[in-house]
């Protein structure tokens, strides 16, 4: 249960912003993270990046086999989820989808799949 709270109360924190996004109740920030070059991809990778680690780490690094790579469930789960809402900005009067956008998610999911090996003693 400890492992997955971080992940679970962070996750709300996510959901709340896009349903904020989603509804136009957040415009305001929007625009001003809009001001900065970049940040917006910044605080994308940033922050989806931090939802996949904290997912790894309450699955306990969890590996899947697929295509003969062995992949970090939480990190692909993160990765899946945020490319569908990504893509659902399509049909949502006042988001769009962006490249850029789904692109700084997968780069913030990939660091998060990067884990040091344990030193062999």
């Amino acid at each position: 249960m400890r492992r997955w709270l971080p992940f679970s109360l962070y996750l709300a924190f996510i959901v709340a912003v896009i349903v904020g996004a989603d509804l136009g109740r957040i415009g305001f920030l929007v625009r001003w993270v809009h001001q900065i070059p970049y940040f917006d991809k910044i605080l994308h990778a940033f922050f989806i990046g931090l939802l996949a680690l904290l997912l790894n780490i309450a699955l306990r690094w969890r590996r899947v086999r697929l295509a003969g790579l062995a992949l970090l469930v939480g990190s692909l789960v993160v990765g899946i989820c945020t490319t569908l809402e990504e893509c659902s900005q399509i049909w949502i009067p006042g988001r769009t989808f962006d490249w850029g956008d789904l692109a700084a998610n997968w780069t913030g999911v990939l660091l998060a799949s990067v884990r040091k090996k344990k030193e062999e003693g």
